[in-house]
C-alpha cells in the first residue's frame, strides 16, 4: 500500500512490435512497463487517484513516418492536454498540472485522427512514456 502523500508512477511502452503501432481514435494507450508504481494499473493503462490533490502528468511519444498522431491525457474522459505530431518520425509531448479528487481516473487516449507510433523494442526503450505524481494534497 501507499500513504496518500506518496503517489507517483513512471511507465513506458515496451511491447515489441515492428513498423508502426496504430491506435484508433478513443483507444487507450497502455504503458506495459513500470519503473515506479504507486497507483498505476499497467493492465488497463489507468491511474486512479487515491486522494484529493494537485497532480502533475507528462506524456512523451515518438511518431511513425509521415503519419499524424494525436494523443491526450484524460481525467474522467475530460481532455487535459494533447500531444500532436505530423512530421517524419518526430517526438510529441504534453504536460499538465490539475486538481483531482479521490477515485478520479487518468489515462492516455488517442484523439482526433488516432495515433501512429514508432515501434517499441529494447533499442528504443522509454520512447513512449507516461509519468505522474501527487504534487500536494488538498
Amino acid at each position: 500500500m501507499h500513504s496518500d502523500d506518496k503517489v507517483a508512477f513512471s511507465a513506458y511502452r515496451n511491447t515489441p512490435s515492428t513498423g508502426k503501432y496504430v491506435l484508433n481514435k478513443g483507444s487507450i494507450l497502455v504503458f506495459d512497463t513500470v519503473r515506479i508504481n504507486i497507483a498505476y494499473n499497467k493492465l488497463s493503462g489507468s491511474f486512479t487517484t487515491p486522494t484529493h490533490g494537485a497532480y502533475f502528468f507528462m506524456l512523451n511519444l515518438m511518431t511513425y513516418s509521415n503519419d499524424e498522431t494525436t494523443l491526450g491525457i484524460y481525467a474522467n474522459d475530460e481532455l487535459l492536454c494533447t500531444a500532436f505530431e505530423a512530421s517524419r518520425s518526430g517526438m510529441a509531448s504534453c504536460a499538465v498540472m490539475t486538481e483531482l479528487h479521490r477515485g478520479d481516473v487518468v489515462h492516455v487516449k488517442a484523439t482526433w485522427r488516432g495515433a501512429n507510433l514508432h515501434y517499441s523494442n529494447e533499442d528504443f526503450k522509454g520512447q513512449h512514456s507516461f509519468v505522474g505524481f501527487l504534487y500536494k494534497t488538498l
